[in-house]
């Protein structure tokens, strides 16, 4: 019924990437791409199934031309940053990650990724000097305390921990990471029990 529609061939995609027709799939997310050139979800799912079929040159490709159209949309970054770490290159991930914070630094998964990709390459004390500057340097620093905040737990550093998520919630008292990770600590502690819940 609506052949024309780049959400529906979108979906159509998915469907039948589910179902593993690669081939189906491919038709439709192309398909969609070509009636709305900023649909990041078939883009997504296409670059999916170029990864999972152990193409990445192909992949990369596909993200590396949607990112010269808008190179600092954040949402563009955020995939090309998954892309290239998906994909193995785990510094152009990074430098990707870096840029997505430099032109959005409300942008919660971008501070995410790079604090877990610090973390799985076992560089937590330059991820935390990382963290820490951006708290400084920022107007409103609620995401990078509430980083720190996650890399000093992992460090098993609890009481600078709940300093950096208590900053965070002072400065947005509905932060969910830092009130949920506060909130754990008091609880283990059996400290603030009213205040956690």
């Amino acid at each position: 019924q609506y052949p024309n529609s780049t959400a529906v061939q979108t979906q159509a995609g998915i469907v039948a990437a589910m179902k593993g027709d690669t081939s189906g799939a491919s038709k439709a997310l192309a398909r969609a791409l070509e009636l709305d050139q900023n649909n990041l979800e078939a883009l997504s799912v296409l670059i999916s199934l170029d990864l999972a079929a152990k193409n990445r040159a192909s992949a990369v490709s596909r993200i590396d031309a949607r990112l010269a159209r808008t190179p600092n949309d954040p949402a563009v970054l955020l995939l090309a940053a998954r892309t290239y770490a998906r994909a193995g290159d785990l510094a152009k991930s990074e430098q990707l990650l870096r840029k997505t914070v430099e032109v959005d630094a409300s942008n919660f998964d971008a501070y995410s990724m790079l604090g877990r990709l610090y973390i799985s390459q076992q560089r937590l004390d330059e991820a935390l000097a990382e963290f820490q500057a951006l708290t400084k340097r920022q107007p409103r620093p609620v995401q990078a305390h509430t980083v720190a905040g996650v890399i000093l737990e992992a460090q098993n550093k609890p009481q600078e921990a709940r300093k950096h998520y208590e900053q965070a919630l002072a400065l947005d008292p509905d932060m969910p990471v830092a009130a949920n990770n506060l909130a754990w600590m008091f609880a283990e502690t059996g400290e603030n029990l009213d205040l956690a819940l």
